[in-house]
């Protein structure tokens, strides 16, 4: 599915294969990538509230951004697992995230291994917690 961003940017919506899961992500914008670790409020990948559009519309200006629909999993292990799928499977090479403030253990953790996975990692602040 596409959506109109704006005159330069369309909004795509698509899955990726993670193991036996399939993940919805949409994506826009041109640049280095960036991937969005928002969690979608209902899990139906519809834009719950302003903020979200607001954050991925504004990161699209400047950079490809991904943004997961599919609710990233609670258990630390199982997210970690999880993001390195993602990211693999969207052929990402350290990509730099924005981030539910939630998210921190797991993403410090993939940070600081050996060939980390992601680069720089900025976190929300005022957004719901992953952990809810």
């Amino acid at each position: 599915m596409e959506t109109s961003l704006n005159a330069n940017s369309t909004i795509v919506e698509a899955e990726i294969r993670v193991g036996t899961a399939t993940i919805r992500y949409r994506r826009a914008g041109t640049g280095a990538p960036v991937l969005l670790l928002q969690q979608p409020g209902s899990g139906s990948g519809e834009w719950e509230d302003g903020t979200e559009v607001d954050v991925f519309v504004a990161l699209s200006q400047r950079h490809r951004v991904f943004q997961p629909l599919t609710p990233i999993p609670r258990r630390r292990d199982h997210a970690e697992n999880w993001l390195r799928g993602v990211v693999e499977g969207l052929g990402l090479v350290m990509p730099d995230v924005v981030a539910d403030p939630g998210l921190a253990p797991t993403l410090a953790r993939l940070v600081r291994q050996e060939g980390g996975i992601v680069g720089r990692v900025t976190f929300l602040a005022g957004t719901r917690s992953v952990a809810e």
